[in-house]
């Protein structure tokens, strides 16, 4: 079944894979100019910095138009670009635009059983791009090859599932697997999608945030309950430790357990199977402190220092097969700093385990209402394996 666009294109007719729309989304909601092109006589989506780069172009009435139609006599520079992507798997180059001169990468946009169904492009006006040079490409090009390859990851199993279908349908069972393996890789690749736009949110200050008072404890059990089935998956052991039962925090729910959940689950992912993850909570003066501490494979001190910048990774663990893309972190800062809060990251090195800590404003007991004094009340700890 194919998807809905997340776009009105100008002509229903115009074939779109699922891809493609997976790609679109990404260039959309992206601050850096971002095209994405497809098709036979290829058609194009691009994003608002994209049509600031063409000189001030709607990229909302002109989504699925012809690329010469939105182009012009502009077309043909990307066209050679385009060219390229089939035989190398990527390309880059300049192009003039009415609006600006730009860097661009070209990086395939493939379907699940690997074939070239489109191309996602990526700009950088030359202002910026003066200062990283070649450098900076290479670091577009990098992530586009990464998004690409962590999008495909799940499509290959859906793909397959649903391919299936037709030979299992008097089988119930094996229908019913069949679903679960849909779900879980069509989740897989709605969170990866979901942090992205999370990312451009926050980076543009366009995020919203409920906020209320909330019992600190139900937000680690909800966590802890959110990153069990990694836990288990890699037979690890979580710990928690929570000394501040009664600790209430003003914010929003869904994102301070996003925060939690996404440092657990960092740590499951970094540390070899059977190991040990602790969580501590502890009330220190006016703040509350949530430490993540795992036997994993460490950081250097170069990567420690740079670990909550966007895009950055570190070695992927042999046994791992999520690397992602390096944005986990990057929003759990931003996340953090919204709520007043503080984060830190330490290591002895690699092979020497890692240390996330956490930091919030505790509300005061004359602030905090009566439910919510009640819902704090009941003791947590122990363990979760």
């Amino acid at each position: 079944m194919t998807a809905d666009p997340p776009f009105p294109l100008s002509d229903p007719a115009v074939d779109c894979p699922d891809a493609v729309h997976h790609a679109c989304r990404l260039a959309l909601d992206a601050a850096l100019p971002m095209c994405v092109v497809w098709g036979r006589e290829p058609r194009v989506v691009f994003n608002e910095a994209f049509g600031a780069a063409l000189g001030g172009a709607d990229g909302a009435g002109a989504a699925g138009l012809p690329l010469a139609q939105v182009f012009g006599v502009h077309a043909v520079q990307l066209r050679a670009l385009l060219g390229q992507v089939g035989g190398k798997g990527a390309a880059r180059g300049d192009i003039a635009l009415p609006g600006a001169c730009m860097a661009l990468a070209v990086s395939p946009v493939r379907d699940a059983g690997g074939t070239v169904v489109g191309a996602l492009c990526v700009g950088q006006p030359h202002a910026r791009a003066h200062d990283g040079g070649a450098e900076a490409i290479g670091f577009i090009l990098d992530i586009s090859a990464r998004l690409g390859h962590e999008l495909r990851n799940p499509l290959g199993p859906v793909r397959t599932a649903a391919s299936l279908l037709p030979l299992v349908r008097h089988d119930p069972a094996r229908i019913a697997h069949i679903g679960r393996v849909i779900l879980r890789q069509t989740a897989r690749m709605t969170g990866l999608i979901d942090d992205l736009l999370d990312v451009s949110r926050v980076t543009r200050g366009t995020i919203a945030l409920e906020r209320e008072d909330l019992a600190l404890r139900l937000l680690v059990d909800e966590a802890a309950e959110q990153v069990r089935p990694l836990m288990e998956a890699r037979s690890h052991r979580l710990a928690i430790l929570n000394e501040a039962a009664d600790a209430v925090v003003h914010g929003d729910r869904k994102r301070l357990v996003q925060v939690l959940s996404n440092v657990l689950s960092n740590a499951a992912r970094y540390t070899p199977p059977g190991g040990m993850i602790r969580l501590a909570v502890q009330a220190r003066g006016d703040t509350v402190a949530l430490t993540v501490r795992d036997h994993g494979i460490g950081m250097s001190a170069e990567l420690a220092a740079t670990a909550f910048e966007l895009f950055r990774q570190g070695k992927r663990a042999p046994d791992c097969p999520q690397g992602g893309l390096g944005i986990g972190l990057a929003l759990v800062r931003s996340l953090v700093l919204l709520h007043g809060g503080q984060v830190s990251v330490h290591s002895a090195g690699e092979g020497q385990g890692s240390e996330v800590a956490m930091r919030f404003p505790l509300r005061r007991s004359s602030q905090v209402a009566p439910a919510q004094q009640a819902a704090a009340a009941p003791p947590s700890g122990g363990a979760c394996t």
